[in-house]
């Protein structure tokens, strides 16, 4: 079997599982577990995810979260690290479509109430200008 033909029969098989309503995931399964037993820690660090420039801190799982999106092949990684950033700091960025990543915050957010990546002081938009500061100055280390 050749490539275009498995991309061809992988469309037609999309095609149908939307005519019968059915949705794939947001998120992989084998993430949800993961993250739904992660629990903030006062220690915790915050970090900036290089490609995209949102940040992160050391207890969200932000490794198990991305190795399960990409072991999946679910492209929404990003999307709830894009949307705390707008929520941080109101901005909107060329390319990013905040509909889905809102979408998938607030799947997260059904499914994993307690991951600390949602707690209040982590996309408290008073936060957004230090944050900011800290992400540019990990660019500036590049």
């Amino acid at each position: 079997m050749r490539g275009g033909e498995v991309n061809t029969k992988s469309a037609v098989l999309k095609r149908l599982l939307a005519l019968v309503g059915w949705k794939a995931p947001l998120y992989p399964a084998a993430v949800i577990p993961s993250t739904r037993g992660l629990q903030k820690e006062e220690e915790a660090f915050m970090n900036v995810e290089l490609c995209r420039g949102t940040p992160f801190w050391s207890d969200e799982g932000f490794d198990e979260i991305v190795m399960g999106c990409l072991r999946a092949k679910n492209e929404r990684v990003d999307d709830p690290f894009l949307y705390r950033l707008y929520l941080l700091t109101g901005k909107q960025y060329e390319g990013v479509d905040y509909q889905r990543c809102e979408e998938s915050w607030n799947y997260l957010k059904q499914r994993c109430p307690t991951w600390p990546g949602f707690d209040a002081s982590r996309r408290n938009p008073v936060r957004g200008p230090e944050i900011m500061v800290q992400i540019a100055e990990t660019h500036a280390e590049l």
